[in-house]
Parts: C-alpha cells; structure tokens; sequence
C-alpha cells in the first residue's frame, strides 16, 4: 500500500461538510491502495463537535495532531485556562460552541493576517510533516483546502523532500467568490504564492466544472490533465440506517434547512417574500412551517425575529450528522441557498449531496448559470432567482399546489458518491506516484 501525507486543518471530532468529507476519503483511501497519514490540528474552538464521526474510523491509519498560534486554538486554550478556575456543571459530549461572533467581526479579524486567519499553524505543521515523510518513507504530499496556507506549507514539504504535490480544494483560494483581503499587500502576496505553488503541484481537484474552467482561465499554465472535478459528494455509509419516512403530513408544508449561513449564503429574500405573501393574504401563516437546524449569527438570528415569520421558523440547535440527516428526512421540502451573483457560481454546497441522497424535493435559491442552479434544473428541482423577491414568491405559491416532484434515482446518485470519487483521487495519487519512479 502506498503512503501519503494527507494535511487536513479540519477533521474530526470537528464536524461540518469539510472534516466529514476528510475523514471519509481517508477512511476509503486504503481500498485503492492508497495509505493516509493524517496530519491535523489539536482541538480548536470551533462550532460544532462530534465523537462519533472517528467510531468506526481505521485503527491502523494514523492520526498526528499539532498545536497552532491560529486564533480559533488560542482562543480554545483560554477557555480551558479558564475552566480551571471555573467548573463547569456538566459535560457535553457532542457539542455545539454558539456562534459568538458576528460574520462581520470575523471577516474584521481575518482581515489582519496573510493569506489566512489559521497560519499560525503553519510551522507546526511543517515541522511534523517533515518528520513524518522521513520516519514513513511516504511517496505524496495530498493537501485538502481550505485554509489555503496548507497549500504553502505542502508545497514547502513538497520542494524539501522533492515528493510530488497533490491540491484538493474544498473552496477556491483568490479566485474565492467573496473578497478574502481588504489589504493589497496581502491580496498581491497571497496571488504570487498560488501561482508559485500550482506551478510545481502534480494534480489538482477543485469540487464545481465552474472551478476548473476558473482555473485554467487564471492559471492557463495549468494542463487539463491535471485539474478535475471532485464534487464534495454523499457518503452511502451514512443512510444505511436510516428508516424510511414515515408518512409526511401535506399540511403544514415543512421546509428544512441544514448547516450554518456563511459568505452569500442567506434566507433573507425567501423570508420576505414569504412576509409578503402572508401580508398579501395569498397564503396564510399556518400553511408553513420552516425549520433551521444548526448555529447561526447575530445577523440571522434577527431575521428570524421578524413578523410574521417568527410564528412559524423552529430553531433546532446542533445534532450530530447521522441524527441530521433522520432530522431532514421528514421534512417535504429541503432549502438550499446561494446568493453573490456571477460571483459565487464556481460554488455548489456541499449539503446539496446529502439533500439528493435523502431524496427529499429540494428548493433552490441561487442564480442563473451558476453551478448549483445548472444541477438543480437538470434534476428539475423549483428554483427561484436568489435576490428576486416575485420569483420566490412564485415558488412558494406554486408549493401549495402539492405538484410531484421527481427526486434523483438510485443510477443518478452514483457520481455523487464519496467512495466513487475517492477512487478517481486514489487513480491519480497511484499514477503520480508511479510517474515518480
């Protein structure tokens, strides 16, 4: 079996789509031949944790953990300073930190580093994966991103030890559908390092065809060969147990939402236009009932609080994927949104996957063109355009006609799955490798 330093900034216990898209291609590496060693952080303060998500987890692959000078590790370390002084009453083992910062604040705060607000980890983690490329003889360097600094330090490890670089891109570095630097000196260093560290990178997988078509447009030094796409995908393991849906009252319609708002993601323009329709009498309060599962800001935590909406939305604090997912099964509709216009078309949701999987009818908010709204048409899915209030009205409207919505079939689902695109990763670690000899 071939082994590889695989640089993962989050993985379980944290949860959320990027640690549990991480720990899946490290549990399924191994049956393409492929052995990761992970190399992570220590526990951060961070929104969400789950336990169980490493139960199961392979007990031959190896997990090393470092510590960082990143904000989210200090602020975790004062916390437990604290702690010593003051008890706390209970514990929690799957738990969800609240959301304490505003999504403001935390782009101010970002604002003041390079590249990232995490690279304080950066010479933690370079240190260990030197070690760990020596003590394993491993043949790769595979680096997951976001944050993007882990791209400089596998890079770094790739130029010391002369192994082949291989980039998964969770999210796009400068080509990021929201500006990542106010400061232009960060902005042009950040660009020149990309560019210096995609130059010598063996493979590329970024998760939208937007994305890659973005990145040979900017990168045009970039072969076609060596970029595909990784849709962030469904894990099969996930729904072997759960039931099948008991039957689902038609009234009141329930809409569910999974996960936190981040970037342009907002309910924002389908909230009014609900607001609208209830003022307009064309519906009445009653006939929805919409709930949000997950923590959110202060930002989104207002608009909950706004007549007449907040009769009928039901908060549900943080639960663990797999009771998630039994959560949204019983939903009749799932929301997905994504606002940013041309901007944010490179950018498809990783909970779109487990939307499909669920086979639950899904109703987007995004923008023509873009990734997300090009697979929601093919499959049929309603969509409304993100910010246009009389579209989002129409769709609501025509909810209340109960029309069938067709979901994706078992045959569809396919391309989707973690464990198939795992093995297209794992095909092209192998031929790196094998190039390498």
């Amino acid at each position: 079996m071939k082994k590889v330093l695989y640089i993962t900034y989050f993985f379980p216990p944290l949860d959320g789509v990027a640690p549990q898209r991480r720990l899946k291609y490290a549990k399924y590496l191994p049956n393409f031949g492929i052995e990761p060693i992970i190399l992570t952080i220590k526990p951060i303060h961070y929104f969400a944790y789950d336990y169980g998500l490493l139960k199961d987890f392979p007990s031959f692959i190896k997990i090393y953990r470092t510590g960082s000078f990143d904000p989210n590790r200090l602020l975790y370390l004062l916390k437990r300073i604290k702690s010593l002084f003051y008890k706390s009453s209970s514990k929690v083992v799957n738990s969800a930190q609240p959301t304490i910062f505003s999504e403001s604040l935390k782009k101010f705060i970002r604002s003041f580093f390079p590249i990232d607000e995490k690279i304080g980890w950066l010479p933690f983690c370079l240190i260990k994966g030197l070690k760990i490329t020596q003590k394993y003889k491993v043949k790769a360097i595979v680096v997951s991103l976001s944050p993007f600094h882990s791209a400089i330090t596998g890079w770094l490890i790739s130029k010391i030890t002369s192994l082949p670089l291989i980039l998964e891109y969770g999210d796009l570095w400068n080509l990021a559908p929201y500006p990542l630097y106010k400061n232009i000196i960060f902005k042009t260093l950040s660009e020149w390092l990309e560019r210096k560290v995609l130059k010598d990178v063996a493979y590329v997988a970024v998760t939208t065809p937007t994305a890659k078509t973005k990145m040979l447009e900017k990168y045009p030094f970039l072969q076609k060969d060596k970029i595909d796409v990784h849709y962030y995908g469904w894990a099969r393991e996930d729904f072997i147990h759960l039931e099948e849906s008991k039957f689902i009252s038609k009234k009141p319609i329930k809409i569910g939402y999974a996960g936190t708002f981040t970037g342009y993601q907002t309910p924002e323009y389908f909230l009014d236009a609900f607001a609208e329709l209830v003022n307009k009498k064309k519906i009445t309060i009653n006939d929805f009932e919409f709930h949000f599962l997950g923590n959110y800001s202060k930002e989104i935590r207002e608009l909950f609080k706004k007549p007449p909406v907040r009769q009928i939305i039901h908060l549900h604090p943080y639960m663990p994927h797999q009771e998630c997912l039994a959560f949204m099964k019983q939903m009749n509709y799932l929301a997905i949104f994504l606002g940013g216009g041309n901007r944010s078309n490179v950018v498809i949701p990783g909970k779109l996957f487990d939307y499909l999987a669920l086979k639950v009818p899904i109703i987007g908010f995004s923008h023509k063109g873009g990734d997300l709204w090009n697979i929601l048409e093919k499959y049929g899915f309603p969509i409304a355009e993100f910010d246009d209030i009389n579209e989002n009205m129409k769709l609501i409207l025509n909810l209340m006609k109960q029309k069938t919505v067709q979901c994706l079939t078992d045959e569809e689902l396919k391309i989707y799955e973690k464990k198939y695109i795992c093995s297209l990763l794992a095909k092209n670690i192998k031929r790196i490798i094998e190039q390498e000899k």
